[in-house]
């Protein structure tokens, strides 16, 4: 989660330098520090809502949190197989994760990814996804180029929980 303070004093992600997407939030992170800013990172803030369950004589956890990720990628790539794992190892969690991707990479993200039907979703524009992301607590933006399209999710949807993956700043 970044501060409005922040993105108003040091900008969006260097689409330049990383246009591929890998580094930016180190950059983005740096930038902020050297502006003033401290970092902190939240690694709790999806226990509060994960309760303990007794089913068939056993104790589960289950968690009433739905949370989108906003992936717009043919994947195969490293950051597309860390967001593809994170989903996964949520899902084993009975966390509701699932991915947005946009419906023109549906053939090729599917051919390298197994059971993709079971975690991902496919959107065809911006307004369907947003659309799509009413029915999420949490939507998260992936990549820089996602970050505006959560900024369009959320002036629509207020309610939802926006995060960046990566450091909080």
């Amino acid at each position: 989660m970044v501060k409005r303070e922040v993105i108003d004093k040091i900008g969006y992600f260097d689409q330049e330098t990383f246009s591929e997407g890998y580094g930016e939030e180190n950059d983005y992170c740096i930038r902020a520090k050297n502006a003033g800013f401290k970092l902190k990172v939240a690694d709790d803030c999806l226990r509060e809502k994960v309760e303990n369950e007794i089913e068939n004589g056993e104790k589960v956890k289950r968690s009433n949190i739905s949370i989108l990720f906003i992936l717009p990628t043919k994947g195969g790539d490293g950051g597309s197989h860390s967001v593809v794992q994170e989903t996964m190892g949520l899902r084993t969690l009975n966390v509701n994760a699932k991915i947005a991707n946009n419906l023109n990479h549906k053939i090729p993200f599917s051919e390298k990814y197994l059971n993709v039907d079971e975690f991902c979703v496919y959107y065809k524009n911006q307004d369907e996804l947003i659309r799509l992301s009413q029915h999420f607590d949490i939507v998260v933006a992936t990549v820089f180029k996602t970050v505006k399209m959560l900024k369009n999710i959320i002036e629509c949807h207020p309610m939802l929980l926006p995060k960046r993956i990566g450091s909080v700043i």
